[in-house]
């Protein structure tokens, strides 16, 4: 059923398991956490550090809590993009 029957929740879990599984030098991660509680949601951002240490990563986020140690951020409103040093 290519996980049809798992909830967002269980997708993303999934998600970020297969990304902690591969060793790519490119970690691309959307939302990483749209739908994680936020009870669990300083845990994943500890496992995503690990995930993504000494990688280039790309990652979108509303939450700006979630990305606040990026090298770089790039902000988009609506269409326009600003780009930012951390």
């Amino acid at each position: 059923d290519a996980g049809t029957e798992l909830s967002g929740r269980q997708r993303k879990r999934i998600a970020v398991a297969r990304k902690i599984l591969k060793s790519a030098p490119l970690v691309i991660l959307g939302e990483a956490f749209a739908f994680i509680d936020p009870k669990n949601e300083d845990k994943l951002q500890k496992h995503i550090e690990v995930i993504i240490a000494g990688k280039a990563v790309i990652m979108t986020a509303h939450k700006m809590k979630t990305i606040v140690n990026a090298g770089q951020i790039v902000v988009m409103d609506k269409g326009t993009s600003w780009l930012g040093h951390t």
